[in-house]
């Protein structure tokens, strides 16, 4: 049988794997298998469109007749290795850990077959990290970007592997190298508004989001981050709507926890506000102008040749996150308030006075100690 056909219909499944039209891509990959059964490109390509339509089961299997019809194939090993970690991302706890594994395994021999390439090292550094190998999954990733540090791919894998290390500071910095080589580049800017986010930087994160969903509208990802903007801005507003109940401030604690709780699930019902309220944090021109001043700011620190080999996903790690040490602050510094006003109606000056001053001081640190982590890159 001519293989004309088959490179004719490959060719157009690229191409529409290229615009993300998965369907018709697959219709197309089918045909190839079916008329080649032995083609490894026609299962590679399979895999593709399946692992984009969400469909990780059958990516895995088409993935793993690539390697069977091919095992000395590098690429189909890295196939099977991503579309393993969708199906365990899909899984229970167990079978995902077993499948993580399996993930692990398929991109180490992408690795031993092209121990040059560095997607295959940022593919075994993704698996890694998924599988709670952070170790190993840093080495990974670093001599991926020793092999080729002007790939922005590999930094997007690298700032996933931060982001799976709660690195958020070496996230961002990943982040932000992958969008000096490619501006456009839509996953680098969604773990970019991730990083800003758990660093505290929530509006300017949300305006990340905002670029992601730009660049790529179909992308849920993005829109759902935005909508997970609304209701931390939600929360945020919490403490205002309540704040009568300060005067028995044990009450004042128990609604903003159970309230924040609320919100956490984010309920269906509020959903619709949630995501008007992100899309208008998002668009606020007074964050997306501090946005492009903090971007501007860090690409000139990218410009001025520090070194790649100083990054790290776990170097700098910080355990404890600045939106805990926020909550922190500000629970001491309501306390101090609802002590002081207590010790002043009792009658000691003195009382509420030290009261005020060794809260005060406490929640000081603390807001010190946040504002540090948001000015570092």
């Amino acid at each position: 049988m001519s293989n004309v056909p088959v490179d004719d219909a490959l060719e157009r499944c690229e191409a529409l794997l290229d615009v993300q039209r998965f369907d018709q891509a697959l219709e197309l990959a089918s045909r190839a298998v079916a008329l080649q059964p032995g083609d490894r490109r026609a299962y590679g390509l399979a895999a593709r469109a399946l692992m984009g339509l969400g469909r990780h089961e059958e990516a895995a299997n088409a993935a793993s007749q690539a390697v069977t019809h091919s095992p000395q194939w590098a690429y189909g090993y890295r196939l099977l290795a991503v579309a393993l970690m969708g199906l365990a991302a899909k899984s229970g706890s167990l079978p995902g850990k077993d499948l993580y594994g399996q993930s692990v395994t398929a991109a180490l021999e992408s690795v031993r077959l092209a121990p040059t390439d560095p997607s295959g090292h940022a593919t075994l550094a993704e698996a890694q990290s998924a599988a709670g190998q952070l170790t190993e999954a840093d080495a990974s990733i670093r001599r991926a970007v020793q092999i080729d540090p002007r790939r922005a791919n590999t930094w997007v894998s690298a700032s996933l592997v931060a982001i799976r290390a709660r690195n958020w500071a070496a996230a961002e910095g990943a982040a932000r190298r992958a969008l000096a080589i490619d501006p456009a580049n839509r996953s680098a800017m969604n773990n970019l508004g991730v990083a800003l986010r758990r660093q505290g930087k929530w509006t300017v994160g949300a305006v990340a989001f905002h670029g992601a969903a730009r660049i790529d509208p179909r992308s849920p990802t993005a829109r759902d981050n935005l909508e997970s903007i609304g209701f931390q801005y939600l929360a945020n507003l919490v403490p205002l709507v309540i704040l009568p109940l300060l005067i028995i401030w044990p009450l004042f604690v128990a609604a903003r926890i159970a309230i924040t709780q609320c919100l956490a699930h984010r309920p269906e019902r509020l959903k619709p506000l949630a995501r008007r309220l992100g899309l208008r944090v998002a668009t606020n021109d007074r964050y997306r102008q501090k946005f492009e001043k903090q971007n501007a700011r860090a690409q000139m620190v990218l410009a001025s040749g520090q070194s790649q080999a100083d990054w790290s996903a776990l170097r700098g790690r910080q355990h404890v996150s600045s939106d805990f040490l926020m909550v922190l602050a500000v629970c001491l510094a309501l306390s101090g308030l609802v002590f002081t006003v207590a010790a002043a109606l009792a009658g000691s000056i003195a009382g509420a006075l030290t009261v005020a001053v060794v809260f005060g001081a406490g929640a000081g640190l603390l807001f010190r100690a946040v504002a540090r982590r948001r000015r570092r890159i």
